[in-house]
């Protein structure tokens, strides 16, 4: 596994025409769109930790341009992380509370109904 503070080859970082930026990875997404006061993370596929901490410095950078910020996650489309993932999701939470005012999540159902 990858030093989370390297770079990760095959992640790619695109800016969208209105100014969102999505992080793209193996067959996994981040998009990021910001609108004062929130951000819109939509999580498409599986983060096995290929990202490394780029989905979480995206946040971070939101942060240093707009706090306190409200997020709303649509992970209608993603599978669950690995551990590992989930682990250093739960620490930056947990290391920003004061500056997140509400984290709203979207969830699918892999069970079809």
């Amino acid at each position: 596994m990858s030093d989370a503070s390297t770079p990760i080859a095959g992640v790619q970082r695109l800016i969208e025409p209105e100014g969102g930026i999505v992080l793209r990875a193996d067959r996994c997404s981040f998009t990021y769109r910001s609108r004062p006061g929130a951000l819109e993370i939509v999580i498409d596929g599986v983060d096995r930790g290929l990202f490394g901490t780029a989905p979480l410095d995206e946040i971070g950078i939101a942060l240093m341009r707009d706090r306190p910020l409200e997020l709303f996650v649509d992970a209608s489309a993603a599978s669950m992380p690995t551990v590992d993932v989930s682990r250093q999701w739960t620490r930056f939470f947990s290391l920003n509370r004061d500056a997140l005012t509400r984290v709203n999540v979207l969830v699918g159902s892999k069970s079809g109904s």
